[in-house]
């Protein structure tokens, strides 16, 4: 399918990873939406803690010279702040550094973000917004007002977490947690079922990653796409692999 200028360029969890490079360079100019989670490798596919914090500096550089570039918050990225309720692959010897990369690159990040897509809203965040963690939260389920509480509440995460924690610190029972549901930056697609009803239903179509999948799980109401590739949104809705 050939590329069109409105086409959204997602990617999903870096974790040290590098397959960012090539679609940034595919589609340099391209509206391009990271999900979260950028260092905290996984072992097992060999990318040290020292490799993947050289690429985090490179993604960062990168990303100061693209306005075209939007950086989400993961679970990983915010525990660099605070204890929002499980570490996982923490990196302890360079937690002063990488602390020091977010919040140098902190004003260009958020929790959310939406797009309008063939007259749909398209809801971007690390992990689904679930009907439960709203009513819990005491948080808006109205769209603008959500991305807004979202988003604040991180515009001083690196002076004052509190307000980031208190909304942000659900670890469902599938990541180890005692919550009943995750948060935007916590839920696992396992709490989600294919017509989405534990999403709110404001979201028209929901974009996150935060579970390995692999292939990509995409249904008609949301599409996990953590599976260590980069993905073209059309403005037909369609997920083209990169």
């Amino acid at each position: 399918m050939a590329y069109n200028n409105n086409d959204i360029i997602v990617i999903p969890d870096i974790h040290g990873r590098q397959f960012w490079r090539r679609a940034v360079e595919l589609y340099p100019d391209a509206d391009t939406i990271f999900l979260g989670d950028y260092h905290d490798p996984y072992p097992a596919e060999g990318i040290t803690n020292e490799e993947s914090l050289a690429n985090l500096r490179e993604l960062f550089d990168y990303v100061k010279s693209h306005d075209n570039v939007h950086l989400l918050m993961g679970n990983h990225d915010l525990n660099y702040f605070a204890d929002f309720g499980k570490k996982v692959r923490y990196d302890e010897k360079n937690t002063r550094t990488i602390r020091s990369l977010l919040t140098e690159i902190l004003p260009r990040m958020t929790i959310a973000t939406t797009r309008i897509v063939s007259g749909k809203t398209i809801f971007f965040s690390h992990s689904p917004v679930l009907v439960d963690w709203v009513k819990d939260a005491g948080v808006s389920d109205d769209v603008p007002t959500l991305v807004k509480t979202l988003n604040d509440s991180i515009k001083n995460l690196d002076t004052d977490p509190s307000e980031a924690v208190k909304l942000l610190r659900y670890v469902p029972s599938y990541r180890g947690g005692e919550a009943p549901f995750g948060s935007p930056t916590w839920a696992d697609v396992r709490e989600l079922d294919n017509d989405g009803k534990q999403i709110i239903d404001t979201i028209d179509y929901s974009i996150f990653a935060h579970t390995r999948v692999n292939p990509p799980r995409i249904t008609s109401k949301w599409a996990d796409l953590d599976s260590q590739r980069a993905f073209r949104l059309t403005q037909e809705l369609k997920m083209i692999e990169i």
